[in-house]
């Protein structure tokens, strides 16, 4: 039961963050009702799955380059399609 839509700005869902101006992120059930009504955000991603780290853990992985971090780039998540996601 972990899912997260990150999408483009629109609507107002039940549990939603905003990281930037064209870019948010919803966790509740709303917007998937929605988007498969064809009522969502015109750009959507949707992805399943639970990540979870211990106290320290991630700031540690961080701090030894473990992961690869870039601005967010609304482009390359809604138009691009998965693979150059993956490939840079």
């Amino acid at each position: 039961e972990r899912g997260f839509v990150l999408h483009s700005p629109s609507g107002t869902w039940d549990s939603s963050l905003p990281f930037s101006d064209k870019m948010h992120l919803t966790t509740s059930r709303d917007i998937l009702d929605a988007l498969a009504a064809g009522e969502g955000p015109e750009h959507a991603v949707i992805a399943l799955g639970y990540a979870g780290w211990g106290a320290g853990q991630l700031e540690d992985e961080l701090a030894r380059n473990a992961w690869l971090t870039v601005d967010a780039d609304e482009k390359l998540l809604f138009s691009a399609g998965t693979a150059p996601r993956y490939n840079g």
